[in-house]
C-alpha cells in the first residue's frame, strides 16, 4: 500500500504506509517468512531472508551522500530498476555508488520513483513510495484512492485513480483531521516476519497501526468512538493488537543491513485475514490539496 498507500504496513506493514498511500505501495512493507520452514528466511525462521555477513556496511541514515530523489545512474544499479514492480531484498544495494540507507537506498523498501520514471500522482510524497515486497517474501498493506484492481492498475502504468481522489482521501488548504482507515489483509496463513518499513505523505502527523480481527471493507472510519472494538486492546488471537506507529514520514525496522545480534532468533508473527487499522492525524498548512 504507497503513502508515499501504507499506509504496508505495513509496509509495506502499510504501509504501509499513512507510510504511504496505498496498497501495495505503501503500509506495511515487512519482510515476513513461513514458520521457521527454511524459505526466504536463511533457515533459522527468525523471520528475516537475510543472509548474515560481517561485510554488510550497517548505516544510521547520516551517511548517503547523494541526492535520493535524483534517478540513479545505470553503471550504480545494483540490480535493474526499470520498471521494477517488487523490492526483491536480499544484499545488493538499489544504488551501488552510495552507502546503505534503510529510506533512501534499501533494497527492501525499493523507491518507486527509482524504477518508475512515470510515477508522478500530482500529489507531494511521491517520493516516499516504496515498492513491495515480492509476492511470497513479505505483503503491504495501507490506502490509496484507486479502485480494489489498485496494484493492476500501476502495473499498466495508470494513476488514473489519483486524479479522480474520492473527497475521503484529500485535504483541502487550511484542513485538520484525525479519522481512522480500515483494510483488511489477505494473507492465509499465520507468518513470522521481522522487517517493517512505514511511510507517511506530507501532511502527516502520526500514523498509529493496530491489529483487529478480520473484515472484508477497507473504508474510513470516524477518529474516535467505537467504530472498532478498543483501539489499543484489540489483539487478534495471541498476536498483540498494536502493530506500530509514527510522528515522521519514514519509520525503518531495522535500521541497519542486517539484524542486530541482540535480535538474532527474534521475530513478530502476523496473524491471518487481520483488519488492519491505521489511525491518522493530518494537517495541510500548503496552498493545494494534500493526498490522505
Amino acid at each position: 500500500m504507497r503513502l508515499p498507500p501504507l499506509a504496508v504496513l505495513l509496509a509495506a506493514l502499510l504501509a504501509f504506509g499513512c507510510g504511504d498511500d496505498g496498497e501495495p505501495d505503501d503500509g506495511l512493507g515487512d519482510e515476513t517468512s513461513g514458520d521457521g520452514d527454511g524459505v526466504m528466511d536463511s533457515g533459522d525462521g527468525d523471520g528475516d531472508d537475510a543472509a548474515p555477513d560481517d561485510d554488510i556496511p550497517v548505516a544510521t541514515g547520516d551517511d548517503y551522500a547523494g541526492d535520493p530523489m535524483a534517478a540513479i545512474s545505470a553503471d550504480c544499479q545494483g540490480f535493474d530498476l526499470e520498471g521494477l514492480m517488487y523490492s526483491p531484498g536480499g544484499s545488493v544495494l538499489p544504488n551501488t555508488c552510495e552507502a546503505f540507507h534503510p529510506t533512501w537506498n534499501n533494497p527492501y523498501a525499493v523507491l518507486c520513483i527509482h524504477a518508475w520514471d512515470w510515477y508522478d500522482t500530482g500529489f507531494l510524497g511521491d517520493e516516499l513510495c516504496i515498492l513491495p515486497p515480492e509476492p511470497g517474501k513479505g505483503i503491504q498493506v495501507g490506502m490509496h484512492p484507486m479502485s480494489p484492481n489498485y496494484w493492476e492498475m500501476m502495473q499498466n502504468e495508470d494513476l488514473s485513480g489519483y486524479a479522480a481522489a474520492a473527497e475521503d482521501f484529500v485535504l483541502p488548504a487550511g484542513g485538520e483531521e484525525t479519522r481512522n482507515f480500515v483494510n483488511p489483509s489477505d494473507n492465509d496463513a499465520e507468518r513470522n516476519y521481522y522487517r517493517t518499513y512505514f511511510r507517511m505523505r506530507t501532511g502527516s502527523h502520526h500514523n498509529i497501526i493496530t491489529l483487529h480481527p478480520p473484515s472484508n471493507d477497507a473504508m474510513w472510519i470516524p477518529g474516535t468512538g467505537d467504530a472498532l472494538p478498543g483501539l489499543f486492546a484489540s489483539p487478534v488471537g495471541d498476536v498483540t493488537g498494536v502493530l506500530g506507529g509514527q510522528q515522521r514520514p519514514d519509520d525503518n525496522t531495522p535500521v541497519s543491513f542486517n539484524k542486530p545480534d541482540e535480535d538474532a532468533g527474534l521475530y513478530l508473527k502476523w496473524p491471518v485475514d487481520p483488519t488492519v487499522l491505521f489511525n491518522m492525524h493530518h494537517f495541510n498548512v500548503t496552498d493545494g490539496d494534500i493526498l490522505k
